[in-house]
């Protein structure tokens, strides 16, 4: 599956040939509103959409494709009353599905520009649920994100930031279970169908285990701009170099590919293909 983000509408397509895609649906964003982001599992999408008019408030709508998109949550959940907005950082997402239950993290500004944050989750069937806020958000946080979700399963993260810029935190589940709680790799960038997760750290460490407690390798070195992880591999785009360094779960490097000079670092993998 295939994706395209404007600033007005997402399109979902399957590819037909290596230069055609057949479109299966596209999506406008509400009135009053912007794509703040999106997320994709198998053919469910999500969309979150911050304010831009007056009175609106963010909101996170969901789509079987090729059906009609649903709101989560309503006016007087707490996604709307929030009063803020979807926390978009760079490589960072604020969203995630899982089959038909999502997960998103919020930021807003209150009075004397203090800042603080939530992480909510909701669905189909269930109404949202804030799992975690933080209050005086700052340079050394409280951070919420990024989200993480597939099949079963939504995570996130939460983590400070030390005086020597090192992250301590934890990984946490939509069912508010803390599953990984460490210092330096805390930010959930990777998992994969099979439930392992790379975790990553503010200075590029890395750290792979699986959401029912197993450790695996810890890369303290490997000067990750972003990770991912599918099965037995763990991909890892380097900050110091345009190399895809490939690695096994228990951090052994195989072998390092050569990339295009400014890639954007958002890492994805499937099987063996990575984008």
């Amino acid at each position: 599956m295939r994706s395209l983000l404007s600033a007005a509408a997402i399109a979902l397509a399957a590819p037909a040939t290596a230069l055609a895609a057949t479109p299966v649906a596209t999506y406008d964003v509400s009135p009053g509103h912007r794509l703040a982001g999106f997320a994709l599992d198998l053919d469910r999408v999500v969309l979150a959409e911050d304010p831009v008019a007056r009175g609106a408030c963010p909101v996170v709508r969901f789509a079987q494709a090729p059906a009609p998109l649903r709101r989560l949550g309503t006016d007087a959940g707490p996604t709307c009353r929030s009063g803020g907005r979807f926390w978009v950082r760079p490589g960072v997402r604020a969203i995630g599905v899982a089959l038909d239950r999502a997960l998103w993290t919020l930021v807003r500004t209150g009075p004397r520009g203090r800042r603080s944050a939530l992480a909510v989750k909701g669905s189909t069937s269930e109404p949202e649920v804030v799992l975690a806020t933080v209050r005086r958000v700052g340079a050394g946080g409280p951070l919420l994100g990024p989200v993480i979700a597939s099949d079963w399963l939504r995570l996130f993260g939460q983590a400070t930031r030390g005086p020597s810029g090192t992250l301590a935190g934890r990984v946490i589940s939509g069912n508010q279970n803390a599953i990984w709680d460490d210092r330096g790799p805390v930010l959930p960038v990777g998992l994969d169908p099979e439930e392992h997760i790379v975790v990553q750290g503010a200075k590029g460490e890395i750290a792979v285990f699986h959401a029912h407690g197993r450790r695996f390798g810890r890369v303290d070195g490997a000067r990750a701009r972003a990770a991912s992880v599918w099965g037995e591999r763990v991909v890892v785009l380097r900050s110091d170099a345009g190399l895809l360094d490939v690695r096994d779960l228990d951090g052994r490097l195989i072998r390092a590919l050569i990339v295009k000079p400014g890639a954007r670092p958002l890492l994805d993998l499937e099987r063996r293909q990575a984008l």
